[in-house]
């Protein structure tokens, strides 16, 4: 059992507030990318202690593909000093959710360190690694605006 209560954020405030604090390097997390993928199908998550603070956001794409529907987590979750018990709240709640709404699978892409403890979470919740990248593993920018 966690120390964590795992409901729905429907305050666009609260969520930006929190991930732009977080300094998170990513825009697949933002609430506009929540909107912009609204007409598949989002959930908005977020995880709050014992003190009722905001310390987790974890957003979550419907999916229908060919290989079946899933839920996605895009470079999530964000979550605040990564803090691997949070991590845990969130994969459970949305394993229930998955199997509630009956999806097939359920797919993180998150950003978190890449340590043995980060990648234990997921194998103790009976993760495995995806056959293939959702999005590139590498990419390069090239700044093109004029001098």
């Amino acid at each position: 059992m966690n120390n964590y209560t795992i409901q729905t954020i429907t305050n666009q405030q609260e969520w930006s507030d929190f991930f732009n604090a977080q300094q998170a390097d990513t825009f697949l997390h933002t609430w506009e990318w929540g909107k912009f993928n609204s007409a598949r199908g989002i959930i908005r998550l977020g995880a709050y202690s014992a003190s009722n603070e905001l310390v987790g956001v974890c957003l979550l794409l419907k999916i229908n593909a060919r290989r079946g529907s899933y839920l996605f987590c895009p470079h999530g979750p964000i979550i605040k000093n990564d803090n691997p018990a949070i991590v845990t709240a969130f994969i459970q709640q949305v394993e229930k959710i998955g199997r509630d709404e009956k999806f097939d699978f359920i797919r993180f892409s998150p950003t978190l360190p890449d340590t043995a403890e980060n990648v234990q979470i997921f194998k103790d919740n009976g993760f495995r690694p995806a056959p293939i990248h959702e999005h590139p593993e590498l990419a390069w920018t090239l700044d093109i605006t004029p001098s």
